[in-house]
């Protein structure tokens, strides 16, 4: 299977009180503002997916677009991609009820985009951890 979930935000109007002007809030981090809330205009994930038998395995490339800092001169923070990618067996070595699920997540270790601040980057919109193995085993009832 392949799928994609894209959101464009067009816009996102922000006043700091009644009869005050209005800000616009989207491609901004918005720190200054009542909503602190990054917004980037595009934000999304695209994924290919393969079954056969007991085997499952999967790709999945997230996307988060560039925005600019209005905390700091409104500096450009870069756009930000990452690649997952899984491999999942039912009944591995003949073992019911169970799976064995193996993954990678940001399979290239990409860093998040840096920004000025006390931590370098935008904890509400990025992840800074990188590079993430994982082993999962469920016991299906």
């Amino acid at each position: 299977t392949i799928g994609t979930s894209w959101t464009w935000t067009d816009r996102f109007d922000i006043r700091e009180q009644p009869g005050s002007a209005v800000i616009d809030g989207v491609g901004s981090r918005n720190a200054s503002t009542p909503a602190a809330r990054t917004l980037p205009s595009w934000k999304g994930h695209a994924w290919l997916n393969w079954q056969r038998d007991r085997h499952r395995a999967g790709l999945r490339v997230s996307y988060i677009d560039s925005y600019h800092d209005d905390a700091n001169d409104q500096a450009r923070v870069d756009s930000y991609t990452t690649v997952d990618l899984h491999y999942r067996i039912e009944r591995p070595l003949g073992l019911a009820p169970l799976e064995l699920a193996l993954g990678l997540e940001n399979a290239f270790d990409q860093q998040p985009p840096h920004l000025n601040t006390f931590l370098g980057y935008d904890a509400k919109t990025h992840d800074p951890r990188g590079r993430l193995w994982y082993l999962q085993l469920d016991y299906l009832l």
